[in-house]
């Protein structure tokens, strides 16, 4: 048998290569690829970080939000306490604000 140009091998060859090395160099990378386990090392790791991300945003957005709401109920009380003290000072010469009077259907008194 011929001595294989790359490993000296005594075996058959192609363009002058034992199967090994011509194999080695020539073969397809997605089956040594997948074989060797790093493509599917590179799309775990790939999701684990998209995942990451995902949780880390969520958690931001979240912080935010309570934020916002934190501000807009601090808005919306001290809306109501300020016409409630015009109201008590004023009466009935300041008109009115239906969403700020009880019994507006809109109050969160309701079990519904």
């Amino acid at each position: 048998m011929p001595e294989c140009i790359e490993c000296a091998a005594y075996t058959k060859f192609k363009n002058g290569l034992c199967s090994d090395c011509y194999n080695k160099q020539n073969g397809n990378p997605w089956v040594s690829g997948v074989i060797k386990g790093r493509i599917a090392e590179t799309i775990v790791e790939g999701f684990s970080q998209m995942k990451s991300d995902l949780e880390s945003e969520k958690r931001s957005m979240q912080r935010i939000w309570k934020q916002r709401e934190r501000q807009i109920e601090k808005v919306i009380t001290n809306t109501i306490d300020m016409y409630g003290s015009i109201k008590g000072i004023a009466g009935n010469a300041i008109q009115s604000v239906k969403a700020l009077e009880l019994g507006n259907g809109d109050d969160d008194f309701d079990d519904d």
